[in-house]
């Protein structure tokens, strides 16, 4: 109950700080519509949407901060989240309580009332409906990859990789005291990690949600918030109710040539054996990702992302509010042609009062973003630069870039200790095409996306120098893409196309819209001829062809998703291990222990000093350096005791802890008898492993 109050007290933050920057939503909203609409629904929703995001991402940030100042302070009794969520709840309360009574609120002149009529006349209940299906198919993607039964977390075999270091970061906030913050599978290093999404998930943890729901619920929101802000973008730049329908579904069941190969596959596999094969059949019980490039088997491009990587919606949510605040900049600077008068300073300077506010929430937004999800925030910064040059008031896109730059920079430097950990920027042609070659990397764009680029270069010849504007926009994150890698890790780079198609859904979405319409309205009373009813029937095919050549991919990795994750890799909540370890071991302990990725030892709130090396190397560690050190460790004899010693103490290890799969993994050679005779063996679990935990610092 006091997370869900957390919940709305963020909210609430988010609110206040967004009404007061934009008082009527609405006006965000305007295209010059050519679907006229007197709906409140559109700007309601995206103020709410917009207001849930900026509220948890800055009560989120409050709370870490008063944390972490706190936690060398407070004793070891009494945790810093304790203090700190009294305090931001206590003063939330207080400020809400003398905002709302000077704002002498009246429910009969709020939009409540008018909100309530439209559903009752029928033209909000669509919104309803909308809002319904995405809650639910944001609890079922959720839940059915991530859940609890009893002391067990079950995460499916398509999603527990991640859940290594999602469950990890949760807990080691919670059941832990990470200030400073350390990565959980390389402890002693900082934390290069985008980790803040999961200080969020630890501290409704800590405020007695489940751990399912601590997760899950912050990844619903994102979800359900992602989809509505995705939709206000789109009615913004289209001004079709229409888009603002189809645009999210077109990226949750994306394009793609994967289904077409995979069929092909099964009617020669069938042709080659000589049998009959139920096509069908093998479609609904597909158990692996399907597609024919690079890690296409991880699920890289589908729904999978989003069950598996939490933090990316919640990313670009963020970016969105950050987009839409920015557009009307964007569309008074081509009103005014403010490209051939670039120089001009009235072009650079903001003018009015209400472009100054609308900047503040962008800005909060840039400022706190680097470390919510770092990926989300490089992506924004490109489709802002060729935005900038055709916009009016361009010294707020120049205050956002530097908010943005400089604080990615502090950041980098307070929880990393070096900028230059975080990322690493290096030229790389080609992405995972299979060479560098522009034939090679359009084959691999065609072949991941579909349809989708051929589609978007009809959108693009389409009138309007906005639409045009933002396609090119948009294109900028896809270049860097197959030409620039930040972090040793390639791969990442998904995530900036994936960004990228998610808003070129719009004009293709509007592009459907346009096939779909009639050319010219009749007369009330004028026939149907076939001269114009054939075209019409002709068009109406079209687009059926269109829909099911652009989500047919999709619908077959949903089901893929349900019928991987029947298998789950489960973990105890409360297993003995877990719990002496919380009870017995300071809260900043740091372990030796087999590479470990989604484990109960993690849920003790504890570090490793290596746990599974692709996460830790994904985000710029030196996990080879450290895997030498920890052979020798491992391997040491008497002779060397001195030299262990130094280690130790070097690289500030507090526990060794034993188990079967240390004992017998393949890259370590463990001398057993030489940790049994010089360090203190302070517990053991013989039905868990045969684990044993020795204490490194009480040594014989």
């Amino acid at each position: 109950m006091i997370a869900l109050i957390w919940i709305l007290l963020a909210w609430l933050t988010g609110w206040i700080i967004f009404h007061a920057a934009v008082p009527d939503p609405h006006l965000l909203l305007q295209c010059n519509p050519t679907e006229k609409t007197s709906s409140p629904w559109p700007s309601f929703l995206f103020q709410f949407s917009a207001s849930l995001m900026l509220g948890l991402l800055l009560n989120s940030w409050l709370t870490y901060l008063f944390a972490a100042a706190l936690n060398r302070a407070l004793p070891e009794s009494v945790h810093p989240l304790l203090v700190a969520n009294l305090m931001i709840m206590i003063t939330a309360i207080t400020v809400f309580g003398i905002y709302f009574s000077r704002q002498r609120f009246h429910f009969e002149q709020s939009k409540w009332p008018v909100l309530v009529r439209s559903i009752q006349s029928g033209t909000g209940f669509r919104f309803v409906l909308l809002i319904v299906f995405w809650c639910a198919l944001a609890y079922w993607l959720m839940h059915y990859t991530f859940y609890q039964t009893g002391d067990y977390l079950h995460a499916g075999y398509s999603v527990f990789g991640d859940f290594a270091p999602h469950t990890a970061l949760t807990a080691s906030f919670s059941e832990g005291r990470n200030w400073p913050t350390q990565y959980p599978h390389f402890g002693g290093d900082g934390i290069s990690y985008h980790f803040m999404y999961y200080f969020l998930c630890a501290n409704l943890y800590f405020l007695d949600l489940p751990m399912e729901w601590a997760i899950n619920l912050p990844s619903i929101l994102s979800l359900v918030s992602f989809c509505l802000l995705l939709g206000s973008l789109a009615y913004r730049l289209t001004g079709r109710l229409f888009t603002y329908l189809l645009t999210p579904l077109l990226l949750f069941f994306r394009s793609s040539t994967a289904f077409w190969s995979h069929l092909v596959g099964l009617l020669q596999e069938a042709h080659q054996s000589g049998r009959t094969l139920n096509i069908m059949q093998s479609l609904l019980n597909q158990r692996t990702f399907i597609g024919s490039t690079t890690h296409d088997d991880w699920g890289l491009w589908g729904v999978n992302v989003y069950a598996n990587q939490r933090h990316f919606l919640s990313g670009l949510s963020l970016a969105l509010i950050v987009l839409l605040l920015i557009l009307p900049d964007v569309k008074t600077g081509l009103a005014n042609n403010s490209i051939s008068r670039f120089f001009r300073r009235d072009t650079w300077l903001i003018h009015l009062s209400t472009n100054r506010k609308r900047l503040v929430p962008a800005l909060l937004i840039m400022l706190f973003l680097p470390y919510w999800h770092g990926s989300a925030l490089v992506w924004l910064l490109l489709v802002l630069v060729p935005l900038a040059l055709f916009a009016n008031n361009r010294l707020s896109f120049l205050t956002l870039g530097l908010t943005a730059l400089t604080s990615a920079l502090v950041q980098s430097r307070f929880f990393s200790g070096h900028a230059t950990q975080v990322v690493k920027p290096a030229i790389l042609i080609g992405f995972l095409a299979d060479d560098d070659s522009f034939l090679a990397i359009l084959k691999y764009l065609l072949l991941v996306t579909g349809i989708l680029i051929p589609l978007v270069i009809a959108a693009f010849v389409m009138k309007g120098t906005e639409r045009k504007l933002v396609i090119i926009s948009l294109f900028m994150p896809v270049i860097f893409t197959f030409t620039v890698s930040l972090t040793p890790d390639v791969t990442v780079n998904h995530k900036f196309l994936i960004a990228s198609i998610a808003i070129l859904n719009i004009y293709i979405a509007d592009l459907i819209s346009h096939i779909w319409q009639k050319k010219r309205k009749m007369l009330p009373r004028e026939p149907v001829t076939g001269r114009f009813k054939a075209p019409l029937i002709m068009k109406r095919i079209l687009v059926g062809i269109l829909v099911i050549l652009l989500t047919i991919t999709g619908v077959e990795e949903w089901i893929i998703v349900k019928n991987i994750n029947v298998n789950t890799v489960s973990i105890q909540l409360n297993s003995s291990l877990a719990v002496w370890i919380k009870d017995h071991t300071d809260p900043d302990a740091l372990f030796v222990t087999a590479p470990y990725h989604y484990h109960s030892f993690f849920l003790s709130g504890r570090s490793v000093f290596l746990g599974h090396t692709y996460y830790a190397w994904s985000a710029g560690h030196d996990t080879a350096g450290r895997q030498r050190t920890l052979t020798d460790f491992l391997s040491a004899s008497d002779h060397e005791l001195e030299q262990v010693r130094s280690l130790i103490k070097d690289n500030h290890l507090s526990y060794l802890l034993l188990d079967d799969t240390l004992r017998n993994h393949e890259d370590y050679s463990v001398d057993e008898l030489f940790f049994d005779k010089h360090f203190l063996l302070v517990a053991s679990f013989p039905d868990e492993n045969n684990a044993k935990i020795y204490d490194l610092q009480s040594i014989h």
